[in-house]
């Protein structure tokens, strides 16, 4: 930023441009060293841009509280719900059974679970849900077997697990937080561009998702890894007697996954869906909102629902509860917010434009015409 005022600027470069390269190379050293907490760090667009004058506090703000920084904090919040009642064990431990306990379809079954599980809570927190039964399933076919065929199932049946809980995170937009920064860039990009609803990504999405998976689960364990067809895992008794330790279904269990199945619900129909001369029309469109709620509003709603609704549980509790929801990764929803603010101070200063035309010019292409105007003000 101090060599801005110094040295020539590149031609068809703004020095507010150069102000937000420098702001930007500040934000990303201090969170690739960590010398402040990320958190914090993503703070400094919020601090320097009003200060350089690269974009009003008031149009800065928003950025860490948008439509899509609300819709990952009532997806961070709806999923401390779900892992608070448990539900998620249980459901876990139905599909494998479901798919069978065969190596090769035990397998399948962790992939298949951790991508389901990951598409609603995070990945990390779908994998650590999965590890105690997979372990316990590990240890079982290494004491029944001798030889590499146990190793192999192993080996292969922890990378199924954690690949599949990262392709997973692709098949909803609150799987993983870079989906939420995607939509957000797309539709400031392309404000007069079509919406991506939950269920257009969904569309999209969850097939990816379904190709995979198998893809996933074919190379680990019939071309890296020959996992044996024979071998010994003892696989049933151990998920019976993890689902029998879970007791019968508990008040919490059934409302907890009764109001994320609500929230589901009132994603996938929130907005019109038009399936080729047929048109269906979302709830909110029905009711005369039209596009005023969207997916963060449901996502909020939901939460707050799960702050009031009781638990059923002895000690009077809600479904959610305060202590619980401060475990939400409030550095991350800052990060995050962090990273918005940085990509709409490129737009605004036109520096997003000017690094098009450069990098257009190696390819020999031309941006489009709605690409070129600079200096645009930042929408949030």
């Amino acid at each position: 930023m101090l060599l801005a005022g110094v040295l020539p600027l590149p031609e068809g470069l703004p020095p507010d441009a150069v102000r937000v390269v420098g702001v930007t190379i500040i934000v990303a050293g201090w969170w690739i060293t960590e010398a402040l907490p990320l958190g914090a760090t993503a703070l400094l667009p919020a601090a320097l841009f009003p200060m350089l004058g690269i974009a009003p506090a008031k149009e800065v703000a928003p950025a860490y509280m948008s439509s899509f920084i609300l819709l990952l904090l009532g997806g961070f919040l709806l999923a401390l719900a779900v892992e608070r009642s448990g539900v998620h064990r249980r459901l876990a431990l139905h599909v494998l059974l479901r798919i069978g306990t065969s190596p090769r379809r035990l397998i399948l079954g962790f992939g298949v679970t951790a991508a389901v599980l990951s598409m609603w809570i995070s990945n990390t927190a779908s994998t650590l849900i999965m590890m105690p039964v997979v372990l316990a399933i590990i240890d079982r076919a290494q004491w029944n077997n001798a030889g590499t065929g146990a190793q192999a199932f192993g080996v292969s049946a922890l990378l199924t697990m954690g690949y599949c809980a990262s392709v997973g995170g692709m098949g909803t937009p609150i799987g993983t937080p870079p989906n939420l920064i995607a939509l957000d860039a797309l539709a400031k990009t392309f404000p007069s561009g079509p919406e991506i609803s939950f269920l257009g990504w969904v569309m999209f999405g969850v097939p990816v998702v379904c190709v995979l998976v198998p893809v996933i689960w074919i190379m680990l364990t019939r071309v890296v890894f020959k996992v044996p067809a024979d071998l010994d895992l003892g696989a049933a008794a151990v998920l019976r007697s993890e689902l029998q330790s879970l007791g019968p279904w508990r008040p919490i269990e059934i409302r907890s996954l009764s109001v994320f199945a609500v929230a589901a619900l009132l994603w996938v129909t929130r907005a019109d869906l038009q399936l080729g001369d047929v048109a269906i029309s979302g709830w909110a469109s029905t009711l005369g909102l039209g596009k005023a709620p969207d997916d963060g509003t449901v996502a909020i709603l939901a939460a707050c629902a799960a702050f009031m609704i009781p638990s059923g549980e002895a000690d009077g509790s809600r479904l959610l509860t305060w202590p619980v929801a401060m475990k939400v990764p409030w550095d991350l929803v800052l990060l995050f917010g962090g990273g918005i603010a940085l990509s709409r101070g490129f737009t605004a200063t036109g520096l997003s434009h000017w690094l098009g035309s450069v990098l257009s010019g190696f390819g020999g292409g031309q941006l489009p015409d709605r690409c070129r105007s600079a200096h645009a003000p930042l929408q949030f």
